[in-house]
C-alpha cells in the first residue's frame, strides 16, 4: 500500500504550465560537475533552478536523516565559490532561505537511495514567460485545474492513487499490525509517516483538504 503520492511529476507539458503561461526547459546530468557549472551558469543569467533532490541529505532536515525521499523540489537561486562552496535554496516549509554546502546538494541531487523511479537524477527545470503570453483567464485556468484533479481522483492512472487508493486503505487498516511485523521502521514511526503524508507533508501539505473531503 503506497501511502502519499501523485497523479503525475512537473513536466514540460504539464497542465499548470499551460495554464500559468509558462515555458519549461528540464534537463539531467549525468555527473556532479556537469550539474554545477549549469547551476552557475542559469543563475548568473537570472534563471533560479527547480531542482529535484533527496531530501535527507539536506542539513535543515536533522531528523531526516534516515529518510530518504528524492521527489523533493526546492528552488536555487544564488551560490558562492569561496573554499567551501554554497547553494542558496529556499524550501517551502521556511520562511528564511538555506545555505546548503556544494557537497550536501550534490549528494541530494545525484542520490541512488530508494526505487529508481523516485531518484533525483540530477534534475533540473527552469520556467520562462511564454514568449507570446499566451494562457487562458484566471476564473477558466482555476476551473480547469479543479477539474483535473477530480479526473485524476476519479479515474487515477493506478490504483495506487486517487480514490481507489482510499479504498484500499480504508480496506486494509485491520491488517496493519501484521504489516507493521515485516516492517525495518517501528510501528510508532510508521503511524508517524503515514499522518505526515496524509496531513502535513506533500505538495502543498493539507492544502488541498477542503477539496478532497468531497470524496
Amino acid at each position: 500500500l503506497i501511502i502519499g503520492g501523485k497523479q503525475g511529476f512537473f513536466m514540460e507539458n504539464s497542465l499548470v504550465c499551460r495554464l500559468l503561461g509558462v515555458q519549461v526547459e528540464k534537463r539531467d546530468f549525468q555527473s556532479d560537475e556537469g550539474a554545477w557549472q549549469d547551476l552557475k551558469d542559469q543563475i548568473n543569467l537570472n534563471h533560479p533552478l527547480l531542482l529535484q533532490l533527496d531530501m535527507g541529505y539536506l542539513p535543515y532536515f536533522p531528523d531526516l536523516e534516515l529518510f530518504h525521499f528524492g521527489g523533493h523540489f526546492v528552488n536555487a537561486f544564488g551560490y558562492s565559490e569561496s573554499i567551501n562552496p554554497e547553494v542558496l535554496i529556499g524550501d517551502n516549509d521556511f520562511t528564511e532561505s538555506h545555505k546548503v554546502p556544494l557537497e550536501k546538494v550534490s549528494l541530494a541531487r545525484g542520490s541512488k537511495k530508494g526505487p529508481k523511479f523516485m531518484q533525483p537524477g540530477r534534475v533540473r527545470y527552469t520556467l520562462s514567460v511564454r514568449p507570446d503570453g499566451k494562457r487562458p483567464p484566471f476564473a477558466a485556468a482555476v476551473k480547469l485545474a479543479i477539474q483535473q484533479v477530480v479526473k485524476n481522483m476519479l479515474s487515477p492512472s493506478i490504483s495506487q492513487l486517487g480514490l481507489p487508493a482510499l479504498k484500499r486503505f480504508r480496506d486494509t487498516i485491520d491488517d496493519w499490525p501484521g504489516s507493521f511485523t515485516d516492517s525495518s521502521m517501528k510501528p510508532s514511526e510508521l503511524i508517524e509517516t503515514i499522518y505526515g503524508c496524509i496531513e502535513t507533508w506533500g505538495t502543498g501539505g493539507s492544502i488541498f483538504r477542503k477539496l478532497y473531503l468531497q470524496f
